[in-house]
C-alpha cells in the first residue's frame, strides 16, 4: 500500500472518525433523559478527561508498534511469548467486533438522521419507521464501499477538507443557535439542574448514564493505527495523530453539547419529540423548517463521511488480519486492487458484515442498540488488555514518542474508568424494563467472549502463532526513496531511545534510496547507543 497521508490528513483521519457534531446530535438525548442539562455538560467535560488516559495511553502504544494491525500486533509485542499467540487473538478479534459494530452503528445513524431530516421537510407528514431505516442503510453501506474502493490518495485529501469543513459546520450551528435562540436557559441552570426522567434512582446514579455520550463519541481512537503502513514516519505521525484529533473532539464535542444544553428549551418535550431524533428537534425549534433541515442534513453529510473514514480502518484490519491467516477466507481479502494498491476485497467484506449486523433492527430495535454499546465495550476493553500488558508483562520499550513518568498514572486511570464504563453499557437506560427498553450488550458480549476463546481452543491454538513478523509491502518499498523503512521492520529491530526523523526518511535527509536511510538508521543506533 502507498505511503499518501501526511502529518495534516492522518490528524484529519483521526479526528473525522468520532464525528463529534453528528454523533453529539444522536447520543446528547441520553445524556438529558439521565439527569438534565447539568449531567449533559458535566459528564461531557469531566467524564472526557477520563478517556483521554485511555486515549494518551493508546498513543504512546501505538508510537512503539506501527502495523496496520495496530493494538493487536501490539499484543503480541507485550505478552510473554508463550501467551503471545492468544493475547493477539483475544485482542484482535475484540477489536475487528469492535469496530464492525462501530462501522453499523454509523451507517445506521446516518440513516437514521437522513429520514428525520425528510420528516422535517414534509411537516411531519414523512414518519419513518424500521424497514426504511434498514434500507437506506444498506444503499449508504454500500456507497462507503465504493468511496473506500478508490486511491489512498483521494481518500488522504477528502479527509482534511472533510475536518476543516466539520469545524466550521460546529462553529457556525453553536453560533446561530445562541444567537436566534429566544429561550435561552441561563448559566445557573444548565449547570447546575438536574431532572432525571430515566426511572433509575437514586438522582445521582441516573446522572452516571450521561457518561455513555462522550465515552461512545470518543472511541475507536487507534483508527489511525490501521492506517500506519500508508503514513511515512508513523511511529512519530499516528501518536501525534490520536492524542491532538481526539483532542479536538473532546473540545468541539463539549462546546456543542454546551451549547444544545443553553437552548434546547423544555427538556420533557424535546425528549418524546415525533421526529425521533430530539437535536434536530431543536435545530427546528430554534431556526425554523429550512436551517433546521440544513443542519439536520449536514449532521448526516458528517457522520456519513466518518463512516468512510471508519471502514477505511476496519478494512486495514481486516487486511491485516488476513495476512495473519486469521481470516477465514484470508487468501482473498488480502488481495490489493493493482492500480489503487487499496485493498478492495477486504473493503467489501467489511461492507457485507456491517450490513448484515444492522438487519438485526428489522427485528427489534433494542437488539440493534444493544450491537451498538457492544462497539465501545469491545474497542475499549481491547485497549484495557493490552495496556495491561504493557504494564505487568515486562516486555515494554518506548517508542519516540511516550509520556514518560506519566504514563504508568494514565495507564491506570484509563483501566480503572473502562471497568466502570462497561458497567454502565451494558445496563438498562431506562426503568422500568420492558421489551423495547432491555439492553440486551451484556448477552452480546458474553457470547462474543464465548466465541473468542472456542474459536481460540479449537481453531487458534493450533494454527495460529501471532502476527507477520515482518509485513509484505508493495515492491516500492525497495525501490521508491519516498515509502521509507516499513514500519513493522521498525517495530520489530531494536529501537534507540531515540530517533531523528531524518535519520529515517531518505526525503528528509536527501539520500536516493532506501537502503540509504536503512544505513543512516543503523549509524544513527550506533551514535545514540555506543558501542
Amino acid at each position: 500500500m502507498r505511503r499518501e497521508f501526511t502529518q495534516l490528513s492522518t490528524v484529519a483521519f483521526a479526528a473525522s472518525v468520532s464525528a463529534c457534531f453528528s454523533t453529539v446530535c444522536t447520543t446528547f438525548p441520553f445524556s438529558v433523559r439521565a439527569g438534565g442539562t447539568a449531567a449533559a455538560v458535566w459528564c461531557w467535560w469531566g467524564g472526557g478527561l477520563m478517556v483521554y488516559t485511555l486515549v494518551l495511553s493508546v498513543a504512546e502504544i501505538t508510537s512503539a508498534y506501527t502495523t496496520s494491525g495496530g493494538i493487536y500486533h501490539a499484543a503480541s509485542q507485550l505478552a510473554p511469548p508463550k501467551r503471545a499467540a492468544l493475547a493477539a487473538w483475544v485482542v484482535g478479534w475484540l477489536n475487528l467486533f469492535g469496530q464492525i459494530c462501530g462501522v453499523a452503528s454509523v451507517e445506521y445513524g446516518a440513516a437514521e438522521i437522513l429520514l428525520a431530516t425528510c420528516s422535517v421537510i414534509t411537516d411531519g407528514t414523512y414518519r419513518p419507521n424500521n424497514r426504511h431505516t434498514v434500507g437506506v442503510m444498506v444503499l449508504g453501506t454500500f456507497l462507503t464501499g465504493f468511496v473506500n474502493s478508490m486511491s489512498t490518495k483521494w481518500l488522504s485529501k477528502t479527509t482534511v477538507a472533510y475536518i476543516m469543513f466539520h469545524g466550521l459546520v460546529i462553529v457556525t450551528c453553536c453560533a446561530t443557535l445562541l444567537s436566534v435562540s429566544d429561550d435561552k436557559h441561563t448559566s445557573a441552570y444548565v449547570t447546575s439542574h438536574f431532572e432525571s426522567s430515566s426511572g433509575w434512582h437514586p438522582s445521582a446514579y441516573s446522572a452516571l448514564f450521561g457518561l455513555l455520550s462522550v465515552s461512545w463519541t470518543i472511541t475507536d481512537f487507534d483508527a489511525s493505527s490501521h492506517i500506519a503502513e500508508e503514513v511515512r514516519h508513523p511511529e512519530i505521525v499516528v501518536p501525534r495523530a490520536i492524542s491532538l484529533g481526539m483532542a479536538l473532539a473532546y473540545l468541539f464535542g463539549g462546546i456543542f453539547t454546551t451549547t444544545l444544553a443553553i437552548v434546547m428549551g423544555n427538556p420533557a418535550s424535546i425528549l418524546s419529540t415525533p421526529l425521533g431524533q430530539p437535536v434536530i428537534q431543536i435545530f427546528l425549534n430554534v431556526l425554523g423548517k429550512h436551517y433546521g433541515a440544513l443542519f439536520a442534513f449536514t449532521a448526516y453529510l458528517i457522520l456519513k463521511i466518518s463512516g468512510v473514514t471508519a471502514m477505511q480502518a476496519l478494512a486495514r484490519t481486516a487486511f491485516a488480519f488476513s495476512r495473519d491467516k486469521l481470516i477465514p477466507g484470508h487468501r482473498i481479502w488480502v488481495r490489493t486492487c493493482a492500480r489503487t494498491k487499496t485493498p478492495v476485497y477486504a473493503v467489501w467484506l467489511c461492507v457485507v458484515v456491517c450490513a448484515a449486523v444492522n438487519l438485526i433492527a428489522l427485528a427489534s430495535t433494542a437488539a440493534i442498540l444493544a450491537v451498538f454499546n457492544v462497539c465501545v465495550i469491545a474497542l475499549d476493553l481491547s485497549y484495557v488488555v493490552v495496556i495491561l500488558l504493557k504494564v505487568f508483562g515486562g516486555r515494554w520499550r518506548p517508542g519516540p514518542l511516550h509520556l514518560g513518568r506519566a504514563s504508568r498514572w494514565c495507564n491506570w486511570v484509563g483501566v480503572v474508568w473502562t471497568v466502570c464504563i462497561t458497567g454502565l453499557f451494558v445496563q438498562p437506560v431506562v426503568r422500568p424494563v420492558q421489551g423495547e427498553t432491555m439492553n440486551y450488550a451484556s448477552v452480546f458480549f458474553v457470547a462474543l467472549l464465548a466465541w473468542i476463546f472456542a474459536s481460540w481452543w479449537f481453531v487458534g491454538r493450533k494454527h495460529f502463532r501471532g502476527p507477520a513478523a515482518q509485513v509484505e509491502m508493495v515492491e516500492e518499498t525497495a525501490t521508491d526513496p519516498s515509502m521509507g523503512v516499513p514500519s513493522c521492520a521498525r517495530a520489530q529491530s531494536p529501537r534507540p531511545k531515540h530517533v531523528d526523523v531524518a535519520e529515517v526518511d531518505p526525503v528528509a535527509s536527501g539520500s536516493s534510496s532506501a537502503q540509504e536511510s536503512l544505513e543512516m538508521k543503523e549509524m544513527g543506533t550506533r551514535r545514540h547507543s555506543g558501542p
